[in-house]
């Protein structure tokens, strides 16, 4: 098996280098746009994608998705708008997937760089999460993948400089546009999706600490570092029905799940992206109709203060993940109650419900420091800045 795999990705290799040299001095189509990101048809290209068809620009332009099983995307084709295999094995989709890579104007990204782009192509770099949170293992040299990176500030540019490498002519001071999903008017898809009636949705969204090829920290059996067994999952579930509270537990999409003890409950959800996907509900339209955020060290966190509501960090684990932090002091920066125990988790809950929120001046210190925009209108302001018109 590993010997056919080999002779394949070979295979592919050679007709994707055959294609390079066939379509190299073909004609940029300033025209074409080209869109990517690591789940597919999801995250900033996604919020940038939907922007661009509310406001009909694909009338001009042809917007095509790679992504990794086109089919699955079908319904939502439409004017000059394609889905195009990015890693096939067969000769007429690795030809027509390069002629597009080599011939689009623009390319958007949120965690794949393009390093053999030509003159007049341009690649942004939408990225993930504008603000770092975690250390890089190793150099920084994703900036010679693109040239252009949107963040939301020069502070954290300047931090992200440590992280991608990013220079400081290739910065774009924007926020990310799938911060528009915080602000849209989706509650009665988003609480459709999520059963309505609670009194209060709170969202659990650890780091990932467990990969199927790293391992970054002790691995969490119930997701939430303070619960470690089952009957503790369980008892705060009951404490949960009892308050009315619903907690969605965010599975990051790169942890490794085969860990994972805990299970749906009547007042705890696991949840993970596919099931958003089936649904054709955006994270972070989700995240904007929460009522408090559950998280460790994740960078949601700061994206999270943009709605100006209560944050819970679950900093047990700190002292034990490997990766480290990007700067000494991140825990001034972790604004929010600090969870050690089941009984600081439920008060958090109880808090929550009772609208007891003790952080907002601090939030907007952090806030101020690191996004110039803190509202919606990023889709358009990007395109304004790129000087992309209908």
């Amino acid at each position: 098996m590993a010997l056919k795999t080999f002779f394949k990705m070979t295979f592919r290799k050679i007709l994707r280098d055959a294609a390079s040299v066939l379509y190299r001095f073909s004609k940029v189509d300033k025209n074409l746009f080209v869109f990517q990101s690591e789940i597919d048809f999801w995250d900033n290209a996604r919020a940038l994608y939907e922007y661009m068809i509310s406001r009909e620009y694909n009338k001009k332009y042809r917007l095509v998705w790679l992504v990794e099983d086109p089919i699955l995307y079908k319904r939502f084709t439409k004017r000059n708008v394609e889905f195009v295999k990015l890693d096939s094995y067969y000769p007429t989709e690795i030809f027509k997937c390069q002629k597009i890579m080599h011939t689009a104007h623009f390319f958007f990204f949120t965690h794949r760089g393009y390093k053999n782009t030509r003159k007049n192509q341009i690649v942004v770099n939408l990225w993930h999460g504008g603000v770092v949170m975690k250390a890089l293992e190793g150099k920084p040299h994703l900036y010679k993948t693109f040239n252009y990176q949107c963040l939301p500030s020069q502070a954290a540019a300047d931090r992200m400089s440590l992280f991608t490498g990013v220079q400081k002519e290739q910065v774009i001071v924007n926020g990310d546009c799938r911060q528009d999903y915080l602000f849209s008017h989706c509650e009665d898809k988003v609480k459709g999706f999520l059963g309505k009636g609670y009194d209060k949705y709170i969202l659990g969204m650890p780091t990932f600490k467990r990969t199927k090829r790293w391992t970054d920290a002790l691995a969490e059996s119930w997701i939430l570092p303070v619960i470690k067994e089952k009957t503790q999952f369980e008892e705060l579930n009951s404490f949960c029905a009892k308050e009315n509270v619903l907690i969605i537990l965010k599975i990051h999409h790169l942890e490794d799940t085969s860990f994972i003890e805990a299970k749906n409950l009547t007042n705890i959800r696991i949840l993970k992206d596919d099931e958003l996907q089936n649904s054709d509900i955006q994270l972070y339209e989700l995240i904007g109709k929460t009522d408090a955020l559950l998280t460790d060290f994740s960078s949601v966190a700061y994206d999270y203060m943009l709605l100006d509501k209560p944050i819970g960090f679950m900093v047990s684990e700190m002292q034990n993940y490997s990766r480290g932090f990007i700067v000494e002091n991140i825990a001034d920066e972790m604004v929010g109650d600090k969870i050690l125990s089941i009984d600081e988790l439920e008060k958090f809950i109880i808090d929550v419900k009772n609208g007891v929120d003790n952080y907002h001046h601090e939030r907007k210190k952090i806030l101020d420091k690191f996004y110039v925009f803190q509202k919606d209108g990023n889709c358009e302001r990007l395109l304004n800045i790129l000087k992309i018109q209908k």
